[in-house]
């Protein structure tokens, strides 16, 4: 097996909300299906999730999330989960997304 084979994916999905509102819909939509997403995912091998405030920006229209995986295999199997939060949390909302993946080449404590 590769080294890839055995290292955890990253996911780092930024989100760029157009107005308050719909970063507000989008975060109300989210709170109603959290708990049950995460632990969906979890069982199928995320296996750590941040969030972070960007310092160096006023707005709070920015979100930035990572998602660490166990495997490649673990987000794909992940994939279709994703898809249905996506279906309920983002119709109708103005944001841009975008996600980088790649596997983990420098692991530090």
């Amino acid at each position: 097996m590769s080294e890839a084979e055995h290292s955890p994916l990253t996911n780092v999905s930024i989100q760029t909300f157009a107005t308050e509102a719909d970063r507000a819909l989008h975060d109300g939509r989210w709170a109603g299906i959290e708990k049950e997403t995460m632990a969906r995912l979890e069982a199928n091998g995320l296996v750590s999730f941040k969030s972070m405030k960007v310092w160096n920006k006023d707005s709070d229209l920015l979100h930035v999330h990572i998602f660490e995986y166990s495997s490649p295999d673990a987000f794909k199997a992940c994939l279709p989960i994703w898809k249905e939060m996506e279906a309920i949390v983002f119709p109708g909302l103005a944001v841009k997304v975008v996600a980088y993946r790649g596997v983990a080449t420098d692991l530090r404590v």
